[in-house]
């Protein structure tokens, strides 16, 4: 009976000690991991905006503050410095750019599959954007398909310029014009 008490003394010991350490090593992984990373700080609404904003007027002090605001977080957020680093200098100013001109090329083509218009010269103005055509290109398809379907239901129906009656519409749910 001693021997079991003994053992479940050792027992209890042992995993008050394991449990008190593994307790420790999450409050250290949990200061030296950084909560955010560069890609939130990019993404982030406001930050998104600004960018936007900057890149859409061409204003290269908008951009520079943006940029040592984008540095000061990263910084504070203890990102890696790789990370720290797609802000720095001139080539991080580039960095801003090409991803605000790919924020405007999507707000561009969200506007444009709302309002059914295309989007080829956004390719043009837009060529950071290149990777996201075909995605872009496949949403304009399916809004063209759904637009068909619509006009086909219409015609169905019997309703006189089905593609007129669709078009309507559509425009009116999609520019908030009910």
């Amino acid at each position: 009976m001693k021997k079991f008490a003994l053992f479940i003394i050792v027992l209890s010991v042992l995993a008050i000690l394991f449990y008190h350490h593994d307790e420790n090593e999450n409050v250290t992984q949990t200061k030296t991991q950084p909560s955010i990373s560069y890609i939130d700080i990019l993404h982030n609404p406001e930050f998104k905006h600004g960018i936007m904003q900057a890149v859409s007027a061409k204003d290269d002090a908008l951009l520079k503050s943006l940029q040592a605001k984008a540095l000061e977080i990263a910084e504070a957020a203890n990102l890696s410095e790789q990370e720290i680093s797609l802000f720095a200098g001139t080539k991080g100013e580039g960095f801003i750019r090409f991803h605000g001109s790919r924020f405007l090329f999507w707000q561009n083509v969200e506007q444009r599959y709302r309002n059914l218009t295309d989007i080829e010269d956004l390719k043009t103005q837009y060529p950071q954007a290149q990777d996201l055509f075909s995605k872009a290109d496949a949403l304009l398809e399916k809004r063209n398909d759904l637009l068909s379907q619509m006009v086909e239901e219409y015609r169905i129906a019997g309703i006189e310029n089905p593609e007129d009656a669709a078009r309507h519409n559509w425009l009116a749910v999609h520019t908030n014009q009910i």
